[in-house]
């Protein structure tokens, strides 16, 4: 495992940490694929590919409230919450706007510094 500053996770590492951040219940991750436990005990597989994927991505960002805006260089800014002094918390950005609201959502949830394994760099 390697450390990485959240603001620095892109491709199969930021989607491998949206996954550690946003599955449940024994889902793993592994190769690029979701591995998912069904009500009868069976594997089920899946491609996941949320910072390329708005069909994964979308439902996350909106069921977190992760607010998404771009400034007037094209920069995507992506932050969840406020303080009490109205600071946006958990600020992200990027040239996308899936990769930035993706990693403020795994700063929201993991933090701003992520064990990543590091095949996945």
């Amino acid at each position: 495992m390697a450390k990485v500053k959240t603001g620095k996770l892109t491709g199969p590492a930021l989607d491998w940490a949206v996954a550690k951040c946003s599955t449940k219940n024994g889902a793993t991750f592994e190769d690029g694929r979701l591995y998912l436990l069904n009500d009868a005990g069976h594997r089920l597989v899946l491609r996941y590919a949320p910072s390329t994927d708005w069909a994964q991505a979308g439902p996350l960002l909106n069921q977190h409230k992760i607010s998404r805006t771009i400034d007037h260089s094209g920069l995507w800014i992506a932050y969840a919450g406020y303080n009490l002094n109205d600071e946006q918390r958990h600020m992200q950005c990027d040239r996308s706007e899936l990769v930035a609201g993706l990693r403020c959502l795994v700063a929201l949830n993991l933090g701003e510094v992520v064990d990543v394994p590091e095949e996945l760099l």
